[in-house]
């Protein structure tokens, strides 16, 4: 299993990293406070990842070592989408009605 490490940790850090350089930007989404410094702190920790994955194969302490630190940011990148879907469908789940009346009921 060893063998499959770098292939599957360069797979999923230079993913993450697509992510992390992409996704926060688009639309303002991370434009909040401290949004912006959080996906860069991702994104370099991703990067790591990838350096890594690179590795796997010639180093036996430092590559574990640096896979073990695009860890968080490769789950936040699963987590993130879901959440955001979870709440675009509480808001959709909402009552019309009430969303156009600025939320005053009748």
């Amino acid at each position: 299993m060893r063998s499959w490490a770098g292939p599957i940790g360069f797979i999923g850090s230079a993913a993450s990293v697509v992510f992390w350089l992409v996704i926060p930007f688009q639309g303002g989404v991370f434009a909040g406070s401290g949004g912006v410094t959080v996906a860069i702190v991702f994104a370099v920790m991703s990067a790591v990842g990838v350096a890594g994955a690179l590795i796997a194969s010639t180093s036996t302490r430092l590559a574990p070592a640096l896979l073990a630190v695009a860890i968080v940011p490769g789950v936040a990148a699963l987590f993130v989408p879901g959440l955001l879907i979870v709440f675009a469908t509480l808001l959709a789940l909402d009552d019309p009605e009430r969303l156009t009346t600025g939320g005053m009921p009748r």
